[in-house]
């Protein structure tokens, strides 16, 4: 890495506040029937997987909300996906309902001066290196859960945070024109398949003069 960048494990990055990264509560502090019907939202994976801060439908008693209050999600936490499908992950924008952690979420609070956002999204999602550095410490080819203690020792690069900024500006940029090459492309195949219908439906319907195609 560059010789002016740092290397720094995650845990001293966090804001200097207990609970800057903090899982979900256990699955016996809240349970399914605990969030229906109710005031505050239970921010789950679906919310950071399908990127939607309005998506989802589990909400709890502001009484339960009382009970878990130490699992607050704030505007720009960065929620992790930890079980199943791990690693994915989403900041919270400010306009975000006050909310909860689902079990399955965890929350990673950066000091912003020395880390931004989207740049350990980037790192932990999409890079490989985070994820890569969590098999080795479990000891597993595959890991199915991302425990926070776990989480708090993995090793970051770190740039100075304009070169943060300007990094994932960069990826951001080059990964939406590769988007837009895949979307094209899916698009062209989906027109090939219906053309391909299309004929093979011609020809077996008579429409199509194949007489002199025959050797």
């Amino acid at each position: 890495i560059p010789v002016h960048w740092a290397v720094k494990r995650l845990k001293h990055l966090l804001v200097a506040r207990k609970g800057a990264i903090k899982t979900g509560p256990f699955g016996s502090q809240i349970h399914s029937s605990e969030m229906l019907n109710n005031e505050i939202k239970v921010y789950n994976q679906k919310t950071v997987i399908d990127r939607d801060i309005q998506g989802g439908d589990n909400y709890i008693s502001s009484e339960k909300f009382a009970e878990l209050a130490t699992f607050e999600v704030y505007p720009d936490d960065l929620l992790v996906t930890t079980r199943g499908t791990i690693g994915r992950c989403m900041v919270v924008p400010h306009d975000a309902e006050r909310g909860i952690l689902h079990p399955c979420l965890m929350r990673v609070q950066l000091d912003q001066k020395h880390a931004i956002n989207r740049y350990l999204e980037l790192l932990i999602q999409d890079s490989g290196f985070v994820l890569e550095q969590l098999q080795l410490m479990s000891n597993a080819t595959t890991i199915d859960v991302i425990y926070s203690e776990s989480l708090k020792e993995v090793w970051v690069a770190v740039p100075p945070t304009d070169e943060q900024r300007a990094i994932a500006k960069v990826l951001d940029c080059e990964t939406a024109k590769l988007a837009e090459i895949r979307s094209a492309t899916e698009r062209t195949i989906a027109l090939l398949k219906e053309r391909r219908a299309a004929l093979i439906a011609a020809a077996v319907t008579g429409q199509i003069d194949v007489r002199g195609a025959v050797a």
